[in-house]
C-alpha cells in the first residue's frame, strides 16, 4: 500500500529517531508552534536540495500517527485526487502534487524498494540484482548445485531485474526467469 510505502520511506523502516522516539512515521510537520520537535531535514526549494531545521509533530503512539496520516489524506482538499487514483503510482503522484513532499522524485521513491542497506553491496549484471553482504544467505540447504547457480564469486544472484536511481534507490521491474516449483 502507498501508506506503508510512505511510512517506510519517511521513517527509514521505523529506524529514524523521529519515528522511534516521537512516533512520527510520516514526517508530518507540526501545525501548532511549540508542540513539536525540531530535526534537520532535506527539503527542495526551487528544485535545489538543502538541509533545514523543521519542527515535526509528536505523537503519543504509532496508531495515532497512522490515524492522523489517514485523516490528513482523506479529508484535506489538496489530496482529494488521491481518492480517485487508479493505482499506487497515480496515488503517489497525487500525494506529491498535493504538496506532501518537496523532493521532485518523491512519487517515484514511494514505488521503490528503498535505498540499498549500508551492510550490503549491490551490482547489476545484465539488469539482474546481485547482492553481497553478511545478511545474504550462504546457500541452499543440502543443495550445492542450486547454491552454485545462485551464488557466484560471493554474489547472490536474486533473479530480480531492476535498476537504481541517482539517489541510490533500488527499483524492481521484473524477473530474470519466472518459476513455480511444486515438490
Amino acid at each position: 500500500s502507498v501508506m506503508i510505502a510512505q511510512s517506510i520511506l519517511e521513517s527509514d523502516w521505523g529506524r529514524s529517531e523521529l519515528s522511534r522516539e516521537y512516533n512520527n512515521y510520516f514526517g508530518i510537520k507540526e501545525v501548532k508552534k511549540g508542540d513539536g520537535i525540531v530535526f534537520e531535514t532535506e527539503e527542495y526549494v526551487e528544485g535545489q536540495s538543502g538541509r533545514y531545521m523543521e519542527s515535526f509533530k509528536k505523537y503519543s503512539s504509532k496508531s495515532e500517527s497512522f490515524n492522523h496520516y489517514a485523516k490528513l489524506l482523506s479529508t484535506a482538499k489538496r489530496y482529494a485526487k488521491v481518492k480517485t487514483a487508479k493505482d499506487y503510482k497515480e496515488a503517489a503522484k497525487y500525494i506529491q502534487e498535493g504538496g506532501y513532499a518537496s523532493d521532485p522524485n518523491y512519487a517515484n521513491k514511494i514505488g521503490s524498494v528503498g535505498p540499498v542497506l549500508s551492510s550490503l553491496e549491490l551490482r547489476l549484471e545484465d539488469g539482474e540484482v546481485c547482492v553481497k553482504g553478511p545478511s545474504v544467505m550462504q546457500g541452499y540447504y543440502k543443495d550445492p548445485e542450486q547454491t552454485a547457480q545462485a551464488i557466484q564469486d560471493g554474489w547472490f544472484r536474486t533473479g530480480d531485474l531492476g535498476y537504481t536511481d541517482k539517489d541510490g534507490y533500488l527499483y524492481l521491474n521484473g524477473r530474470k526467469k519466472n518459476l513455480i516449483v511444486f515438490k
